[in-house]
């Protein structure tokens, strides 16, 4: 390079060479992070057609509507650092090229490069890559991924026997199934995973304690529609929680109102305090001396 530049000099080129010419004639140490020139970059673009092409960089999601749009793009350090944060996180050293070029031979490498369009699991699509990797490392995929193997693992929770009893005749196929649908909070699933966060769920759980409280202390008259607490048709008032709801049935407020309502013709108990006009005398009393007898005797004769 030094020999051309002193060459042009003495053939009266005083300037030195264009850049794209010097990158033409040195290939850069950073390609191909940061190409110099439109050789470099042409030529990323050919060994990379998957991530990089005239009118889009998937990498950076970009859409270039020029040459010179996509020369300034391809050359400029934010693009370098993102295709560098990129090959980070898939930790090789492999060139760019050999570690994204799809094989049509191999499904594995089909299903590798499906994997960065869509996530099954989460069901998800991304724009690129880097979206994508940043998603399979992230915690809400994590925690997606764990359900699914729990759920794989454990059978669905089964409906209460009472509540499939009543329902059989009434429900379809779909209703049926605990995966699809869920008969006492009246919800549907897309997929057996939902069926086993909802089953783990508070709102269950609370619904199913509401349904073992109305069997133990008997049913509410009111429309199921416009229950959401826990009502007590005795005192018609109504509980927000199972606690207060226990509370309530043993206080003596509740014993009170559920004990039976006499008649006007009943009869009253007597108070504690009622003393009568006369007493009878016990069988200590009873018993007389038997002198007082003879005495009696002796007297009428």
């Amino acid at each position: 390079m030094e020999r051309l530049v002193q060459r042009m000099y003495c053939l009266g080129m005083r300037d030195p060479p264009p850049a794209n010419i010097m990158a033409q004639q040195e290939p850069n140490g950073d390609f191909p992070y940061l190409p110099s020139g439109a050789a470099e970059v042409n030529r990323m673009i050919k060994e990379n057609s998957d991530l990089f092409s005239d009118s889009q960089c998937k990498v950076c999601s970009a859409v270039l509507i020029s040459e010179s749009q996509k020369l300034a793009h391809y050359q400029s350090k934010k693009h370098a650092s993102k295709v560098r944060r990129y090959m980070s996180i898939h930790g090789s050293e492999e060139p760019i090229a050999k570690r994204f070029k799809p094989s049509g031979d191999d499904q594995s490498n089909v299903d590798e490069k499906d994997k960065y369009k869509a996530c099954s699991v989460c069901n998800m699509t991304f724009s690129s890559p880097v979206v994508a990797q940043s998603h399979y490392q992230g915690k809400v995929h994590s925690k997606n991924l764990r359900m699914q193997s729990i759920g794989s693992q454990t059978p669905a929770l089964p409906q209460p026997e009472a509540q499939a009893k009543k329902d059989d005749g009434m429900q379809g196929p779909a209703e049926q199934d605990p995966n699809r649908f869920c008969s006492i909070c009246q919800a549907s699933f897309n997929n057996p995973l939902m069926a086993q966060q909802h089953y783990s769920g508070k709102k269950h759980k609370k619904h199913m304690n509401k349904q073992k409280l109305m069997e133990t202390f008997g049913p509410s008259t009111a429309p199921a529609s416009t229950v959401k607490g826990y009502p007590c048709t005795v005192c018609n008032i109504e509980l927000n929680s199972v606690e207060q709801y226990q509370a309530h049935i043993s206080g003596s407020k509740h014993k009170n109102h559920a004990k039976p309502k006499k008649g006007p013709n009943a009869f009253a108990p007597p108070p504690d305090n009622y003393q009568p006009d006369y007493q009878y005398p016990t069988n200590e009393d009873c018993l007389e001396d038997p002198a007082e007898w003879d005495s009696f005797n002796v007297a009428y004769e």
